[in-house]
């Protein structure tokens, strides 16, 4: 069978319905997704290549957290739990164009499609995504508390793998995490081409509150495996006041800083557009579809080679394409 034949029942998966289905219903190569497919991939894989942490880290991530804070993020002592709490909004924001934060925009078209075809308001898809933000970054604040250094990305333990001293366990709890959460990116933009089957498929039909949910808890998952210093000085903090409500919400509004320019940019395509961008969704939702493909795939294909293969390469662990900036 060399045809993906798109149904109104199969338009579901993308989160399309009623006009969008019809059209999507016409007759598509399956060569057409292979080749989007090797194009994501592709580009993904460049752009782990090319991607400077220094950049992103360094001087964006520090710059918004200095100029959120109005002092030296990496320098200033977080002496009560009010200055806590804002430092992690703080280094949640500074977060939002690392490459453990990055990916977060791949979840601007599904997001946008999921209002427009399911016909929720924004309102709601956006309170679904921070509930599920909200609840693992909770739980993983609260859980600090009682682990502290035996969770790996507060140890300063080294693996005896690589070179030199060894990878550092806070960066393989990266590397799993999001490997992980990379493949489940991939598997989606594969299954929203229709070349992979989704054994949730009939119940994420019935149920449209659960794609926006399930978006929402990958990134919260983000927070999991970051290794962003300053979101460690912040989790540091929370975990040595030895109060796991406090250390629940410090990590609650870091959450909310790392989703606050993805929400913001939503908004403004649904409501600062004048309605053009959601027309524009109601009259190409084959584009809409290919669009919301090409950013999962893309995104975690650069999770699974950046944090996968690139950053075990800088301690001898394979091999990687390095520029000469990095």
């Amino acid at each position: 069978m060399n045809k993906l034949e798109y149904s109104p029942s199969t338009s579901d998966s993308f989160g399309l319905h009623g006009s969008v289905a019809a059209d999507a219903s016409s007759v598509h190569s399956r060569w057409e997704a292979l080749f989007i497919v090797l194009l994501s991939v592709a580009a993904g894989l460049v752009l782990a290549i090319v991607w400077s942490f220094e950049v992103a880290d360094g001087m964006l991530g520090a710059t918004i957290a200095n100029t959120t804070l109005g002092v030296d993020a990496k320098a200033v002592s977080i002496g009560g739990p009010l200055f806590g709490i804002i430092f992690g909004f703080a280094a949640g924001l500074a977060a939002t164009f690392t490459a453990c934060n990055c990916v977060v925009f791949s979840c601007v078209a599904p997001l946008v499609a999921e209002k427009q075809t399911q016909r929720q308001s924004i309102v709601r898809v956006l309170g679904w995504m921070v509930l599920g933000v909200l609840g693992v970054t909770m739980l993983y604040g609260a859980i600090g508390v009682f682990l502290r250094d035996s969770l790996p990305i507060l140890s300063p333990a080294r693996l005896a793998i690589g070179s030199g001293e060894g990878y550092p366990v806070r960066l393989a709890q990266s590397t799993v995490v999001f490997v992980i959460l990379g493949a489940i990116f991939v598997v989606w933009g594969l299954h929203i081409l229709q070349l992979v089957a989704s054994p949730l498929h009939r119940f994420s039909s019935d149920h449209p509150w659960l794609k926006p949910l399930a978006i929402g808890l990958m990134v919260g998952f983000f927070t999991v495996g970051r290794p962003f210093p300053l979101f460690r000085k912040a989790f540091e903090y929370a975990v040595d006041t030895g109060n796991p409500v406090l250390s629940a919400l410090v990590l609650a509004l870091h959450g909310l800083g790392n989703i606050a320019v993805v929400v913001l940019l939503i908004l403004l395509l649904v409501y600062g557009t004048g309605g053009r961008f959601q027309r524009w969704i109601r009259q190409h939702p084959h584009g809409v579809m290919i669009l919301t493909a090409v950013s999962m795939l893309v995104g975690g294909t650069f999770f699974i080679a950046y944090w996968g293969v690139r950053v075990p390469s800088l301690f001898g662990i394979g091999w990687f394409p390095q520029m000469p900036y990095n």
